[in-house]
């Protein structure tokens, strides 16, 4: 099938700037020196001060940037969910920013792209990823009562064009697409068709068909337990508004305003919630969301399989509440009526109406909620922090600035989860560098540990009055659960661990809680993982065995440390010490041992690291491998993203797929569609001419 063309749906201080990492029995203690002091907030005002008027074009604040290897660092973890294959990998994808940026085109940004598609179509591990970040930002739950495995999990045809997403996005949810497909199937063809908004309009219809059950209630009770349910996780899941707080915070004013911006903390957006909300009760803004007469129909939205049905029609309304969102609703609406005016609005918001100060018909209001609250959560995907607070707000400037910027560059782009991604990617917060690396050339008046404005801890200038800015330390974060189940599949060369439990179940439920993969809303463990979870998790990666993972595996090359040994053992001159280093190469970017690491892989392989390969028995070889591999996968340079490794010289053994010509050629196949001027390999160095040869 050929690719349609994308239509407008308009149809019907973090503690980390001031600890050190120690690495204890491989899990992460940070020591930390400094403690927060109070600061005199002045008073209050009731209404919201008049903002000064933003630049039309968005400009962060660089801070310290780091090089551009560290950038490809970041990048291979953001948007392909592992790390590079060794320090080949990112030599290559630094020179190929450099060249780039020498000819006048944005390097950055064009690598960027680079790594999310192929000349063939989008790059299968950026799928992965931005997949699960789909899944994770509608908090689609993996097990419960109200899981739907068959939907959420089930692949069709369909998911690998993206004539789905098309046909959703421009036809009433009555009309069937005509072959099977599920929510899962929709992401991913949403993907490839780069245009979210069909997924939007899809689960608000699919999540019904998972409702709250309950025995020796009234079917009145029941129902009012039902559409709360519902239209609390509506107003969390797609708008990042509550009602119950719009009374105190709302871009009219907020209790957190101050008429002195250094004191104010509350920076809003435009009025985006005050027209869909209204000065409607909390039951007649959930009162779309109704169960009675709608769910358990006989019409399966746009025909999907396994994904719930619903009923036409206005009528089984047990409660008779009259509804309001974006207006009042007529009698016996439904969410099919949430459905169409979104779809509406998304074709009505116009980019600019992200800023203060401006009248917004309700159903663009609807959808620039929906838009901004997707664009604040794929930065915290990214970036380990939201541009906002638990109210849905912003809380200073840069925080205003950054959301309303990423707001509109995701409608600008017809809601394109790529664009913004890349935009994301690139943003010189999450590329700083270590303090003292950028030296005189900071203005005098930042401080070199944290050169950014409060971006990623808005707390900072509260708990640290006299460094108030933010650095490297708010950049450093955990892994996202899933990238890091990825990068220890993709690294080690194994499956990867699936996303949800089908068919059959999980193969370690209990290793997905501890890490913080959202099972199920209930569980409060998904929020935050502890000390606990590093313990698991060494307990699961300290032998350094494949844990039999059933999910998919791209471009399967072997078992690495099998591949490993493998390669060693033709080459009588190779010594043990030289296939840790590969080794370490593959997992940490690092080949060098740091001081005393040699002596204390010595002690816990049991290997003579001096002696030649050939030498030693190949079982015991492989065994001492798994050892100091499974404690490299519990040290903070595996568990972290935020600082890059330092460059370091190409190890002795490098595996086929990480050699620097191999490399070459598939980023040269990659880039050359993206760029003007010829790229070329020579000697495994990747070159640009400015005119195509004759």
């Amino acid at each position: 099938m050929s690719t349609p063309e994308r239509k407008p749906l308009a149809r019907v201080a973090s503690p980390l700037k001031y600890c050190s990492y120690i690495i204890f029995t491989g899990a992460l203690v940070l020591a930390c020196n400094n403690s927060p002091e109070a600061v005199d907030m002045g008073e209050p005002t009731p209404t919201r001060p008049q903002s000064p008027a933003r630049q039309p074009n968005y400009t962060p604040d660089p801070g310290c940037q780091g090089s551009d290897r560290d950038f490809a660092h970041r990048a291979l973890l953001h948007l392909q969910g592992r790390g590079a294959r060794g320090v080949h990998e990112l030599d290559v994808l630094a020179r190929a920013v450099t060249l780039l940026d020498n000819h006048g085109l944005d390097g950055r940004r064009t690598v960027a792209r680079a790594l999310t598609q192929t000349p063939n179509g989008p790059d299968p591990r950026y799928l992965r990823q931005l997949h699960t970040v789909v899944e994770e930002t509608l908090e689609l739950p993996r097990v419960g009562t109200q899981a739907m495995p068959p939907c959420h999990a089930t692949r069709f045809a369909a998911a690998g064009e993206p004539s789905l997403a098309a046909f959703v996005g421009d036809n009433p949810p009555e009309v069937p697409f005509g072959a099977p497909w599920g929510l899962g199937d929709l992401i991913e063809s949403s993907l490839r068709l780069d245009d979210l908004r069909p997924v939007f309009l899809a689960r608000l219809l699919t999540r019904v068909a998972a409702p709250v059950d309950g025995n020796n209630v009234a079917p009145e009770d029941l129902e009012r337990a039902r559409r709360t349910n519902f239209g609390r996780e509506f107003e969390g899941v797609f708008l990042g508004r509550k009602g119950e707080c719009l009374g105190c915070h709302s871009a009219r004013g907020s209790v957190t305003d101050h008429a002195n911006p250094a004191y104010d903390r509350f920076w809003p957006l435009a009025d985006l919630a005050g027209p869909v909300f209204g000065d409607s009760t909390e039951a007649a803004f959930f009162a779309a969301f109704r169960y009675a007469g709608f769910a358990e129909g006989n019409v399966a939205p746009w025909g999907a399989d396994l994904c719930g049905e619903v009923q036409l029609g206005d009528s089984g309304d047990i409660l008779h509440i009259p509804g309001y969102l974006g207006g009042h609703l007529p009698a016996g609406a439904s969410a099919l009526t949430v459905v169409e005016h979104l779809r509406t609005g998304f074709g009505e918001l116009n980019p600019a109406d992200f800023e203060t100060g401006r009248e917004i018909p309700a159903k663009a209001a609807l959808a620039g909620l929906v838009a901004s609250r997707f664009a604040d959560s794929l930065w915290a995907a990214f970036a380990g922090h939201r541009l906002t607070l638990a109210h849905g707000f912003p809380r200073n400037r840069a925080q205003q600035e950054a959301l309303a910027h990423l707001s509109k560059v995701f409608v600008e782009s017809n809601y394109s989860v790529q664009t913004l991604a890349i935009e994301v990617v690139v943003h010189p917060a999450l590329n700083q560098a270590p303090p003292g690396m950028c030296g005189d050339s900071l203005p005098a008046n930042l401080d070199p540990r944290a050169p950014l404005p409060p971006l990623l801890d808005a707390m900072t200038p509260d708990r640290f009055p006299a460094h108030p800015g933010n650095g490297i330390g708010d950049s450093v974060v955990r892994l996202r659960p899933y990238v890091l189940l990825d990068r220890l599949s993709e690294a080690m060369g194994w499956p990867t661990a699936k996303r949800h439990p089908f068919p059959f179940t999980w193969e370690d439920e209990a290793l997905y809680q501890a890490l913080g993969v959202h099972l199920e809303s209930i569980r409060p463990g998904h929020r935050e993982p502890d000390w606990t979870s590093l313990l698991v998790w060494e307990d699961r990666v300290a032998n350094a065995t494949d844990p039999g993972f059933a999910g998919t595996i791209i471009d399967p090359q072997g078992d690495t440390i099998s591949r490993i040994v493998d390669v060693a053992y033709t080459d009588s001159s190779l010594t043990v010490e030289d296939t840790l280093l590969a080794l370490r190469d593959r997992l940490l970017q690092a080949p060098q041992f740091a001081a005393g690491e040699a002596d204390i892989l010595g002690a816990l392989t049991g290997l003579e690291l001096s002696a030649t390969v050939t030498t030693v028995d190949r079982e015991v070889l492989t065994d001492g491998l798994r050892r100091a591999a499974g404690a490299w996968l519990a040290t903070p340079q595996f568990l972290l993203v935020g600082l890059a490794p330092t460059p370091t010289p190409a190890p002795r053994i490098v595996l086929p797929d990480a050699t620097l010509a191999s490399l070459c050629s598939e980023y040269v196949t990659r880039l050359q569609p993206l760029v003007g001027p010829t790229l070329s390999c020579e000697n495994g160095q990747l070159m640009l001419q400015l005119s195509t040869p004759e």
